[in-house]
């Protein structure tokens, strides 16, 4: 789990992705390969179960911000 001072910022991050996933643009499946990881890891960020180490959610920020650029955000701001 975040410390106190991270949880605001894990929480935006778990919400641009669910936004991004909900958005249909983007797969649970895709971002994992992006990151090297399994699946089910993407699936228990977006139900709460865990979040990322700051390694996953920093490459994971990097892998919305590419999309954002290239304009497959989907509603993301």
């Amino acid at each position: 789990m975040p410390n106190d001072e991270s949880e605001p910022l894990t929480r935006e991050l778990l919400d641009r992705l669910r936004t991004y996933v909900e958005a249909k643009r983007g797969r649970g499946r895709e971002i994992a390969a992006f990151l090297g990881i399994e699946p089910s890891s993407v699936s228990d960020w977006l139900n709460g179960r865990t979040v990322p180490s700051l390694e996953n959610g920093l490459r994971l920020q990097q892998y919305l911000a590419r999309r954002r650029r290239y304009g497959l955000e989907g509603r993301i701001q």
